[in-house]
């Protein structure tokens, strides 16, 4: 595994996270068992879990709220901007605690400690809306967009490397509970199973 990505793994081996995994994993599985939540937040009505394509809102209205207050006199601009990416927040993280439930339980740290790090660049964007009359105060803004930018690596490391976007809403109302993970989801040792196909012999046809 690349540095990089080892460094974003290191929380799956914080094992007290588990006892926060113990109380919201339930809600996902809730929510599934739930046919309008689970269409809706997972994106059977889409094609694809929703997830991936709600988190670039909030994230994205950040960034252009930040970049206005680096000029004074476009400062004032960026307070409706963030303001939509605080709206946004919400929907956002409920279609994401849909996808806890298809996670294994490394998986479920890394995503937590996701959660937990977005959870704290909002409360410093919301701070920033509080403390800037003439617009949003700039370096608490910007401290919040540092940590939701962390906090989007790290989802997307759970997306990619623990494949939780890649069960996909073909399962079609079936429980994620029989299905609780991607064939080639590393297991909780952080390996994945993959199957190769054999190469073609030389000089033989394709």
């Amino acid at each position: 595994m690349p540095t990089l990505s080892r460094l974003l793994d290191a929380p799956s081996r914080w094992k007290p996270l588990d006892a926060a995994v113990g109380w919201t994993a339930p809600l996902a599985l809730h929510l599934e068992r739930l046919p309008l939540m689970r269409s809706t937040l997972r994106g059977e009505w889409l094609g694809h879990p929703v997830h991936p394509a709600l988190a670039v809102l909030p994230l994205g209205f950040s960034v252009s709220a930040a970049t206005l207050t680096l000029s004074p006199s476009t400062r004032q601009a960026a307070t409706p901007l963030l303001e939509l990416a605080l709206a946004s927040a919400a929907p956002t993280a409920l279609t994401g605690l849909i996808e806890l439930g298809v996670l294994r339980k490394k998986g479920q740290r890394v995503a937590l400690t996701h959660a937990a790090i977005n959870v704290v660049g909002l409360g410093l964007q919301v701070a920033s809306l509080r403390r800037g009359p003439d617009g949003p105060n700039a370096r608490l803004l910007w401290a919040g967009l540092g940590f939701s930018t962390l906090a989007a690596a790290l989802g997307g490391h759970v997306a990619y490397h623990y494949r939780a976007a890649m069960h996909g809403p073909k399962l079609e109302g079936r429980s994620a509970r029989r299905h609780p993970r991607h064939p080639m989801a590393p297991d909780d040792t952080g390996s994945s199973q993959v199957t190769r196909l054999p190469l073609p012999s030389p000089g033989s046809s394709v």
